[in-house]
């Protein structure tokens, strides 16, 4: 048996303690701006995070947990002081940890809410590109529409995500449509064999009575409905207008109200919450869980 090199351990012992040291300095440097009643600090605390964030990154690789939770320290750190809302940096590791988390979505809320990033377009296309992927695409055409309402900058680029994402709806409407008269097309030529079929085998006298029986009750019945809804429409016009609404094939950029009202109301600064922890969030869902059992 060939024992250890003792070199190589020893050269490995002292990478540990290099890297162990390295990550005492950088806790070292984020730490003050932990605490909760700093709102402004001297210098640039964002740098020093930064650096720790990339230098965990590089350096842990195969650790993307810590790595994650030192984004959620940044951001929980830095949201509460203004000057970095608008700051491109501090708004791509927002963005960077919402992707990580398992409801983006809630997490781009909670920023508006403290208006993070109202100002930078790299925040409303972010959470555009969130929207998408849900398959909330009114949210989603709501998001960039606020965006360039706020002249968001670059302006330009987000104006031009804007129009992509346009162009990738009408696709998207174009091929359901495809699929819809294919699946129509089958449907007729179905019934069409169908029929073709029944008359090659014969129709007897009695089923022909039967079926004109019914023919006569649903023609009856098709009567009385068109004449309860020419009655509806008399009495409420905008039916009329909903109808046509729900027809429209660009459906999508009709703005309901409810969840895209969202984005119109205004925060005071006692109604922005703090925002949760990954580790509480788990140990919430684990509680609800167990209550339910």
């Amino acid at each position: 048996m060939r024992g250890r090199n003792v070199a190589t351990l020893g050269a490995h012992q002292s990478d540990v303690k290099d890297l162990k040291l390295k990550v005492t300095h950088y806790e070292t440097l984020v730490r003050p701006s932990e605490k909760l009643n700093v709102t402004e600090m001297d210098g640039d605390p964002l740098a020093h995070w930064l650096s720790y964030i990339k230098f965990y990154q590089n350096s842990f690789p195969a650790n993307t947990r810590e790595s994650f939770l030192i984004m959620e320290r940044c951001v929980r750190a830095l949201v509460k002081m203004k000057y970095y809302f608008n700051d491109d940096r501090f708004v791509s590791v927002c963005a960077k940890y919402a992707d990580k988390t398992k409801e983006p979505g809630a997490i781009f809320k909670y920023l508006h809410q403290q208006k993070v990033g109202s100002h930078t377009a790299l925040f409303w296309i972010a959470w555009a590109f969130v929207a998408e992927k849900d398959n909330d695409f009114p949210f989603a055409e709501h998001i960039f529409k606020k965006g360039i309402s706020k002249k968001a900058a670059p302006l330009q680029i987000l104006k031009v995500r804007h129009q992509q994402f346009r162009r990738r709806m009408s696709r998207h409407w174009l091929n359901s449509s495809k699929v819809s008269d294919q699946l129509n097309d089958e449907y007729e030529d179905g019934e069409q064999n169908s029929r073709s079929r029944s008359t090659l085998g014969g129709i007897s006298q009695d089923r022909l009575d039967r079926n004109d029986r019914s023919r006569s009750r649903v023609q009856q019945g098709s009567s009385q409905n068109n004449l309860t809804q020419r009655n509806d429409s008399k009495r409420s016009p905008s039916n009329r207008t909903n109808s046509v609404k729900n027809n429209s094939a660009f459906s999508i950029f009709v703005e309901p109200k409810g969840e895209n009202a969202y984005l119109d109301q205004n925060f005071a600064e006692n109604d922005r919450p703090v925002i949760v922890r990954d580790s509480e969030r788990k140990k919430r869902k684990h509680l609800r869980s167990r209550t339910m059992e």
